[in-house]
């Protein structure tokens, strides 16, 4: 196990010159498999937490790994701790082969601007993994009991050259896999969008700017033409910005005349049992492969909703929440029930503001009608002819 610094033998937050000499840093060779060697290790992460290099969970997980197997290896406990660090900063995993080649690029240590708080500076990483190869420390890593290769209850696993906390590597599995199971359900028969109409909807989208390449633009042109794509980028580079032009560019693509783009959307027999894609309950009726239907539905939907006086932000926002709110439950109770049906881009939500209007008529004994000046429509009237 970890001692800590309570332990007498081991007080001082450095090895003693005994163990390294007088003047000689710490490195991996002197992390032996043995008491001594896990000795040193647990005052290097002492160190370095008080140095606030690493958080006190980190350590606190090192001891933890080190009590449930004694005769672990202190590089496999020093892998484990520097897994559970870059967990802190936003990674997945620890990089083994990212981290023998640039210690202090991989893990950030020590920390930009730090001041050394005990008045001697601890060991860097890159002194530490100096001539430790990748063989070897994958050979420390070879610990049934902390460290696995797949399923099963070990704490860590490693997969290739990445050193997972299990938990972690069950969710990037997870991903994965659905990631996968979505990309195999995409139609064989899908197109790609023609260049030009793409070109002039992204020049309207990316104005003309001194920046070249513009990698935002690229981005969403790559994503239009792909089934599967992932935006990156650091802080202030605009992913957000990207991601709103990427959906304009797609619903100006879907409304235009590319038949071809369109089967993408449509709720297919399997996809209107799917909550997931409770968008396409929304948009079904304006994106759909028959342009009459979807001009029906929008003459449909201006006759219930333009005699409104409400700000047409406010009207939206009612058509998308009565779209969940009625469309939702149909669909997850038709799922429960086995029943499976082909929604063909008939309008469901405007259907169910129809019915809504001739419920109210019933309930009040009085008709709610819709008023398209200088005409009004009786609710029942439409309910009849489009529901």
């Amino acid at each position: 196990m970890i001692p800590s610094v309570s332990n007498p033998s081991v007080s001082n937050p450095l090895p003693s010159q005994d163990a390294a000499g007088p003047g000689v840093p710490l490195s991996h060779a002197q992390l032996t498999p043995d008491a001594p060697g896990r000795a040193r290790l647990g005052q290097l992460l002492e160190h370095w937490t008080q140095e606030g290099w690493l958080r006190p969970l980190d350590l606190a997980f090192a001891r933890f790994l080190g009590q449930e197997v004694p005769d672990a290896s202190p590089l496999a406990l020093l892998a484990a701790v520097l897994a559970s660090h870059q967990l802190g900063r936003g990674h997945a995993c620890l990089d083994l082969d990212a981290t023998l080649r640039n210690p202090g690029f991989a893990l950030s240590l020590p920390p930009e601007g730090a001041e050394t708080a005990s008045g001697e500076p601890p060991p860097h990483p890159a002194t530490l993994l100096a001539g430790l190869t990748l063989t070897a420390w994958r050979a420390a890593l070879d610990q049934p009991e902390l460290v696995g290769t797949g399923p099963g209850g070990t704490p860590l696993v490693l997969a290739g050259p990445r050193l997972y906390l299990r938990r972690y590597w069950e969710y990037e599995r997870a991903v994965s896999h659905q990631i996968a199971a979505r990309l195999a359900d995409i139609a064989a028969d899908r197109t790609d969008p023609p260049s030009a109409p793409l070109r002039r909807i992204l020049d309207r989208l990316f104005p003309a700017t001194p920046l070249r390449p513009d990698w935002q633009k690229i981005a969403c042109a790559l994503a239009a033409r792909g089934a599967f794509s992932v935006i990156t980028g650091g802080p202030g580079t605009g992913k957000t910005t990207t991601v709103v032009r990427l959906l304009a560019l797609l619903q100006a693509l879907a409304l235009g005349p590319l038949k071809g783009l369109r089967r993408r959307w449509p709720l297919t027999l399997e996809a209107s049992g799917d909550p997931r894609r409770a968008w396409c309950w929304i948009t079904a009726p304006w994106i759909h492969v028959a342009n009459g239907e979807a001009l029906l539905n929008l003459g449909i939907l201006v006759i219930v909703l333009g005699g409104s006086p409400l700000p047409l932000s406010s009207l939206l926002l009612r058509y998308v929440l009565t779209a969940l709110a009625t469309t939702a439950p149909a669909v997850l109770v038709a799922r429960r029930a086995r029943v499976l049906r082909q929604w063909d881009g008939a309008s469901g939500p405007i259907a169910a503001l129809i019915a809504l209007a001739c419920t109210l008529s019933l309930l009040h004994w009085k008709v709610h009608p819709f008023r398209l000046d200088p005409v009004d429509i009786p609710a029942w009237v439409l309910l009849v002819v489009y529901g």
